[in-house]
């Protein structure tokens, strides 16, 4: 018999990622950020665990070529998801690059577990390719409806960043407290990551990816740009130029 459990590598995966982020969003800011053994510790969880996630749902062949195989697929499933959101917060501008790349390395390590979960249950209950699509582009709508409307009526943006969920400008050596504001800005982040992560990886139909990453570049780009509008950032300045406002700043 060729049979062999097709839940255990995404179910340690998820339980070993879970670990990793839920010890980070108990910590303050300042620790999340700055233990690099934590968020290298969450990308092992990402590269081997998912590997073994996607392993698991291929056809049966032997075990390294089957790690092998996943590794590449979910790297390049990270693409989308790690490269756009990068791109809007470096032209934005409003956290450290270092930092801003090891967050979003946190992100698509997460979604990209939940999304071979999401995908093992729809499989399950037999959902085409054409629904999974509709699905992920309703989670990437929803998500940046919320950045929308976040930007538009200036929701929480006097102190809570919308990407990273920290206040624009405070100093690194801050404790700031693990509040709902911040979690809330932590979750959207974590939809809109987990439905790109899903038209990355080749879940839905591939002749619509070009014309969907185009337009989620264009709108995180342009959200990008409101987002620094409200909260006085200059784009494209160097770090160093720019004038940092109090978190208790007025949004104008």
């Amino acid at each position: 018999m060729n049979a062999r459990p097709r839940m255990s590598p995404f179910a340690l995966a998820l339980l070993a990622q879970a670990l990793v982020l839920g010890w980070l969003l108990s910590q303050p800011l300042y620790w999340a950020f700055h233990f690099e053994y934590a968020l290298a510790a969450n990308l092992a969880v990402l590269l081997v665990g998912g590997a073994g996630a996607i392993g698991a749902l291929s056809h049966p062949r032997p075990l390294f070529s089957e790690i092998a195989r996943a590794g590449g697929r979910i790297l390049a499933s990270l693409a989308i998801a790690f490269v756009l959101p990068l791109l809007a917060q470096v032209v934005v501008g409003s956290c450290d690059v270092g930092e801003g790349i090891a967050w979003f390395a946190l992100i698509p390590g997460v979604g990209s577990v939940l999304v071979l979960g999401e995908v093992l249950c729809l499989r399950a209950l037999g959902a085409s390719r054409r629904r999974m699509l509709i699905l992920h582009v309703l989670v990437i709508l929803g998500a940046a409806l919320v950045m929308g409307a976040r930007a538009y009526f200036g929701l929480s943006f006097r102190l809570y960043n919308v990407f990273l969920g920290y206040w624009p400008g405070v100093l690194y050596d801050e404790f700031v407290p693990i509040e709902l504001p911040i979690l809330i800005a932590r979750a959207q982040a974590l939809l809109l990551a987990t439905g790109l992560i899903a038209l990355g990886g080749g879940i839905v139909l591939r002749r619509h990816l070009p014309r969907i990453a185009g337009v989620a570049l264009l709108a995180l780009f342009a959200l990008s740009f409101v987002q620094a509008a409200r909260v006085g950032i200059h784009p494209w300045r160097a770090p160093w130029q720019r004038n940092w406002a109090s978190p208790s700043r007025a949004v104008t």
